[in-house]
């Protein structure tokens, strides 16, 4: 009998971000069973261990050891927050292991230990608030969840802004949506900017609607916001939201409606690829070329190969992030996405933003990591 490889698929299928993470766990399944249709890695066939988060980050911890050290995975592919990876990647590392991370995330982090397949803050915070700033007045309302993600977002925003000559008329976390969306009212920004994560958003979205307050009325740019999230929201209520993301699944090519439709073949016909969800995808593809090209599923050999991989548009830079391009849809008002910017050129990750040091990062997440 031939011996699998074992991985890890570690998300949330419960708790407030399993709405977000449950595209991710199926794209990172379907990468695998195809894979495992052309004959697997290095003759032998891949076996996912797939494990609940339950959208608790100390349960993350938890679930990597058993998942390293008892079902002695050779990969772990998952993490959906800040949370979570900030308190598992020490795991990993330690064990000597390999997290591969999809999600788009708010920069202050590198490891040789971790792959970074989202968006880095400069691939889509910055590009994204920039063009928002460009058509959306100078005064901007900044909303966000409790959490590392929404705080550490929110003060690149505001280093952006500043570089951008505007202003924050605000800056509020949920909280009591209701009392948030009355403060927003009170303010009477030019505009908001929202960092808020998971299902949160649809609470956000229905007090401000109850404010009198839509994205039709008063402009909404939403760096967090996914397909996954806009299925449960009425298009009245959404109509006008720019989101700010690296993909979305009305992008106008060839290989993404293909993909799309093996993801639905496989999945069901109203299912929606998301941005998180394509990075997972394309990770699982990106670490079996990296196997195949070690001949290894040791992760420090994983690491070495994977350096320079491409897989369709997605490329591995030496500091295990990768590159992409920046792209601002606006929800119409059927409730579809037009892409309405995309960037010139495929962006170069850049882990820490420019604005502070390095160390002011570290400082800041260290501060932070916990609050969620």
């Amino acid at each position: 009998m031939i011996d699998s490889i074992r991985v890890g698929v570690l998300h949330s299928s419960t708790g407030p971000v399993a709405l977000s993470a449950k595209p991710n766990t199926d794209a990172t399944l379907l990468a695998i069973e195809e894979l495992n249709s052309g004959g697997g890695l290095l003759g032998r066939p891949i076996e996912p261990i797939v494990v609940d988060g339950h959208s608790d980050w100390q349960l993350f911890a938890d679930e990597v050891r058993a998942l390293v050290a008892v079902e002695q995975v050779n990969a772990i592919f998952g993490g959906c927050t800040p949370e979570s990876r900030r308190t598992i990647v020490p795991i990993v590392e330690e064990l000597g292991s390999l997290l591969l991370y999809p999600a788009s995330y708010e920069g202050g982090d590198t490891s040789r230990h971790v792959v970074y397949t989202g968006a880095a803050p400069n691939q889509f915070i910055v590009p994204a608030v920039r063009w928002f700033f460009g058509n959306h007045g100078r005064r901007h309302f900044l909303v966000g969840s409790e959490g590392v993600f929404s705080r550490m977002a929110n003060a690149i925003v505001r280093d952006q802004l500043t570089e951008l000559w505007g202003f924050t008329a605000g800056e509020e976390y949920l909280g009591d949506p209701a009392v948030v969306a009355r403060r927003i009212r009170e303010a009477e920004p030019d505009a908001i900017i929202s960092t808020v994560v998971g299902d949160r958003n649809l609470d956000l979205l229905h007090a401000l609607r109850a404010e009198g307050i839509s994205p039709s009325t008063t402009p909404m740019l939403s760096l967090t916001v996914s397909e996954a999230e806009l299925e449960h929201v009425g298009p009245d209520e959404i109509a006008g939201l720019h989101l700010g993301l690296t993909y979305f699944q009305s992008l106008a090519a060839e290989r993404n409606f293909a993909f799309l439709a093996r993801f639905r073949e496989r999945y069901g016909a109203h299912r929606v690829l998301t941005d998180a969800a394509c990075a997972a995808y394309a990770g699982v593809r990106l670490w079996a070329q990296a196997v195949e090209r070690a001949g290894s599923v040791t992760a420090a050999e994983v690491v070495g190969a994977i350096r320079g991989q491409r897989f369709d548009s997605t490329y591995v830079d030496d500091n295990l992030h990768t590159w992409r391009r920046a792209r601002i849809a606006t929800v119409q008002p059927d409730g579809q996405l037009r892409v309405a910017w995309t960037s010139d050129a495929v962006i170069q990750p850049i882990p820490y933003p420019t604005t502070r040091s390095r160390a002011a990062w570290d400082d800041l997440a260290k501060s932070l990591h916990g609050t969620g």
